[in-house]
């Protein structure tokens, strides 16, 4: 079974929060979430806002995400 969730990802330079909108058995309720959700914010605007559908087949899962560095080593700014 595949999980939906619905995700507000706000502006980082405007300091507006990312939220989990929901977290749904289907991608169109899922997607009538985000909908809803825009029409509110754009009334009340705030800074930027992308509202979008993110598809996860497992729960209790973590899935790893890869950061390249593009070859450089950023270990000293995390101060390592």
């Amino acid at each position: 079974m595949s999980y939906f969730v619905a995700v507000d990802t706000g502006c980082i330079e405007c300091g507006e929060s990312t939220n989990v909108i929901g977290i749904f058995s289907d991608e169109r309720t899922a997607r009538f979430a985000c909908d809803e959700h825009e029409l509110r914010q754009a009334k009340n605007w705030r800074g930027e806002h992308y509202f979008d559908v993110y598809e996860a087949e497992e729960i209790d899962q973590i899935y790893p995400v890869e950061y390249d560095s593009g070859g450089f080593d950023h270990s000293a700014d995390l101060g390592r």
